[in-house]
């Protein structure tokens, strides 16, 4: 559906103070960062920023949706992989492609700053698209007794501690590297004896 002008306006400047807030609350921080200062560096009004968000923490939600939703997209793509582990260690290739494309969303995500519902929010959602894809695929039946449910919150708390470390400590790991690490993670664990 083609929108007129005014109509093309308004979501022209939803987007602006969207990638205005991103940018800043990335370089910054989500403390350090209020709605004026939004507004003054998209050059609007406050005023302007209330028509569209009610809230910071609405409009950085927005934010991360976008992202989010692109996530979800990249995961779901058509894989040519025969295997279901070559579909996994694909799906885990994604993600890490994903991150490497969504720094400022994931620093935001996981800011120790922002409202613990921001991050909340994106983890429960990245735990969404793993249980789909797990269901999707299959390769976690229930009969060992793990729900995909249950499954997907194990794999998506380790995803984010990994994307947490990549971030700031091992950065030098390449994608494929991580997706590697995250594959071997969860099928063997990490090796430790039993006591």
């Amino acid at each position: 559906m083609k929108m007129n002008r005014r109509e093309q306006r308004k979501a022209a400047t939803r987007e602006l103070l969207l990638r205005t807030a991103q940018r800043i609350i990335a370089e910054r921080g989500y403390g350090a960062v209020d709605v004026f200062d939004i507004t003054e560096c998209a050059n609007l009004s406050k005023g302007t920023f209330y028509l569209h968000f009610a809230s910071k923490e609405e409009c950085i939600r927005q934010v991360m949706l976008q992202g989010l939703d692109a996530l979800q997209q990249i995961i779901a793509e058509e894989q040519t992989a025969q295997s279901s582990t070559e579909r996994v260690l694909n799906s885990y290739y994604n993600f890490f492609e994903w991150a490497i494309n969504n720094q400022q969303i994931l620093s935001i995500m996981l800011d120790e700053t922002a409202p613990y519902r921001l991050n909340l929010f994106g983890r429960t959602y990245i735990a969404k698209v793993v249980e789909r894809q797990i269901q999707e695929m299959g390769i976690y039946p229930e009969e060992n007794g793990y729900s995909p449910f249950l499954v997907a919150q194990v794999i998506t708390g380790i995803l984010i501690q990994l994307l947490n470390g990549w971030i700031k400590d091992y950065a030098s790991y390449s994608t494929r590297d991580m997706a590697q690490i995250a594959n071997n993670i969860v099928i063997s664990g990490f090796g430790l004896p039993d006591v």
